[in-house]
């Protein structure tokens, strides 16, 4: 019997620290600091931003301490490709994905019904080799949900008709499952100057709030507004569409210049959060 596939890290000691104390404590801090209490109200997911710690980490703070009381037991992680062009998704659906904090099992048993090899959602590992998006995420849910399993997905560039059945797909998996919280990961807008970055932003935020998925994904296709996740949150938002989700919390949005104070060049980073109804017992 062949080892299960484990994910190595990429960016461990260059976007976020590479020794597991150094790790455990600057995530920890980052989530103390958030800028919202912990909610008492379910949350069915967050977005967070994915650069190095030191630009963005504390907005992802700001999203991880939002959750920080949920009784998670899996995570389906949501996040664009950057290094690799392809037409759909891709699912990493049994294996382990690694930090310094240490390794995380893959929920396999919900990944494999995800993949629908008929409607562009596959299973190729090669894909995740050098993706920095959903590994960024890895050790704040390791330390909030330390016996968590996790569901990758990377997107590409997949067509509305296979981001809806994607959603189809989750929708009929989790949307009664108070234990899964879906985790988006998206900077905002890129390289523009602070004034710019803060208007786009607006924009993006305006629509994405307005829990409308295919007035996000047509404005997507225009210069009105702008992030790095336009089709994991078009995911998410005909998720939440199928499930009656239409509150969407803005927890924090600011933009790099902030940490840098170089305000002619930035990267827009906002937290979100989709509140999930009260289930009864």
């Amino acid at each position: 019997m062949s080892l299960p596939p484990i994910k190595e890290p990429n960016v461990a000691g260059s976007f976020y620290p590479g020794k597991p104390d150094a790790l455990r404590k600057y995530v920890a801090d980052l989530i103390v600091k958030g800028k919202v209490p912990p909610s008492n109200k379910p949350v069915k997911a967050i977005i967070a931003p994915h650069a190095g710690y030191q630009y963005s980490g504390p907005v992802a703070g700001t999203a991880y301490r939002f959750v920080q009381h949920h009784p998670v037991q899996t995570v389906v992680l949501l996040a664009p490709s950057h290094k690799v062009a392809f037409e759909g998704i891709s699912v990493w659906s049994r294996g382990l994905f690694e930090t310094p904090l240490g390794r995380i099992p893959i929920n396999r048993e919900l990944a494999i019904q995800l993949v629908d090899n008929k409607n562009h959602c596959v299973e190729n590992p090669k894909l995740f080799e050098n993706e920095h998006s959903l590994e960024v995420q890895l050790p704040f849910i390791q330390c909030l949900y330390p016996t968590a399993e996790i569901i990758p997905v990377l997107f590409g560039q997949p067509k509305y008709a296979i981001l809806e059945t994607f959603a189809q797909h989750l929708h009929h998996l989790i949307t009664h499952r108070p234990d899964v919280l879906i985790v988006v990961s998206s900077d905002f807008s890129h390289y523009h100057s602070s004034e710019v970055c803060e208007k786009l932003d607006q924009n993006t935020l305006k629509t994405l709030m307005s829990c409308d998925p295919h007035l996000f994904w047509d404005a997507s296709k225009t210069k009105h507004i702008e992030c790095c996740g336009q089709s994991p949150i078009t995911a998410l938002l005909l998720f939440a569409q199928l499930a009656g989700l239409n509150n969407i919390q803005l927890l924090e949005s600011t933009h790099s210049g902030k940490s840098t104070a170089d305000n002619a060049r930035v990267v827009g980073y906002s937290a979100l959060a989709l509140m999930d109804r009260t289930h009864e017992c």
